[in-house]
């Protein structure tokens, strides 16, 4: 079983186009959204993640959401570096931190 994660649904349809590609992996994909930054929306995915995984656990969890804009010392501002720090950084940690109670 895969749960995939993305910041927005897009993504999740182009991971899960790349995923179904290869024909030689039997899985079962199941697609989660989570709003960066909203600590209900990581609660709520885990337990959907804890519904799906039953007792065997999550094994495996892969964040792989991010965020990376252009721009240069002249027009960058400090909204888009706390909205880069909060996706890249802050985000990860509370969803593992969510998410620790889940792995075996």
């Amino acid at each position: 079983m895969i749960i995939l994660f993305d910041i927005n649904f897009q993504k999740q349809d182009s991971s899960y186009a790349f995923i179904s590609e290869n024909k030689n992996i039997n899985f079962h994909l199941n697609t989660i959204f989570i709003a960066v930054g909203d600590q209900e929306s990581y609660e709520s995915a885990c337990k959907e993640v804890t519904k799906l995984v039953g007792d065997q656990g999550l094994n495996i969890l892969f964040n792989n959401a991010g965020t990376l804009t252009w721009n240069t010392f002249e027009t960058v501002t400090a909204e888009v570096m706390a909205k880069e720090f909060e996706v890249d950084c802050i985000g990860p940690v509370m969803i593992t931190k969510v998410y620790s109670g889940v792995c075996p």
